[in-house]
């Protein structure tokens, strides 16, 4: 189900484009989403520094502290397919809005029926572009990440513990159910492999293999268990064959 995030100053301009989401739902039943909505630009832009992920960004362009621009070149700084809509009173950023490959700019007052078509073709290229994510519960709500944004997972205290690319680390609430059950989605793709019982890495960000561990981009050797190594070094071999085949 694709993640759409709203992003504007104006509590009234937020609540109506939350409104006509809502709208454009009701009208297309089969197409899901889930919207989040945000008032503070600067709030939103630590998030996504976090590993916030969404499919869809509906910003609007001035606001204070940061700007819909400085929103849209962070995405694209982190190497996001994310679509980006921005919506504005001027007509001034349209250049700015283009270098950000920005898929629509909307004029305020918005009109429905445009806003409506907008996030139509936004939700066509998001199925096109979506990359696959995974979701962590924590403490302070649910986060998601791009699978390419993830180094590797780790089970400590009966908790996650999800390693980013950016070098944050995110933990999760008490875990209700086995380790690899809550990393199940992580370890069907092919780009992860679990090498200890506590241990879930990407392979993409191996920088050393070895026997009994592995060493990652981040520096962090990591022990592979005896009893996982032969499968790990099977389908790290497929893995890295299959990348520069």
């Amino acid at each position: 189900m694709p993640f759409i995030t709203i992003c504007d100053d104006s509590l009234q301009d937020l609540m109506y484009m939350e409104k006509m989401l809502y709208h454009y739902r009701e009208r297309n039943p089969d197409s899901l989403f889930a919207v989040n909505k945000y008032s503070d630009p600067g709030k939103l832009y630590a998030r996504i520094e976090e590993g916030e992920y969404a499919d869809i960004y509906i910003l609007d362009i001035l606001m204070p502290d940061k700007s819909g621009i400085e929103l849209g070149n962070l995405i694209r700084a982190q190497k996001r397919k994310s679509i980006i809509m921005y919506t504005t009173t001027s007509v001034d950023y349209a250049l700015e809005a283009y270098q950000v490959l920005a898929c629509r700019y909307l004029v305020k007052p918005l009109e429905e029926a445009v806003f409506q078509e907008a996030v139509q073709y936004a939700l066509m290229q998001a199925e096109l572009n979506r990359e696959p994510v995974f979701r962590i519960k924590t403490a302070e709500g649910v986060l998601t990440f791009a699978y390419s944004g993830i180094l590797y997972v780790e089970c400590r205290q009966r908790s996650l513990y999800l390693y980013a690319k950016d070098g944050t680390c995110i933990h999760s609430i008490v875990l209700r159910r086995p380790f690899e059950k809550a990393v199940e989605e992580l370890l069907d793709s092919w780009t992860f492999v679990q090498i200890h019982k506590s241990y879930v890495v990407n392979m993409e960000y191996i920088s050393r293999y070895k026997q009994d561990s592995v060493t990652m981009e981040n520096g962090q050797i990591l022990p592979v268990s005896r009893n996982k190594a032969p499968w790990v070094k099977r389908k790290y071999l497929g893995f890295m064959t299959d990348k520069y085949r």
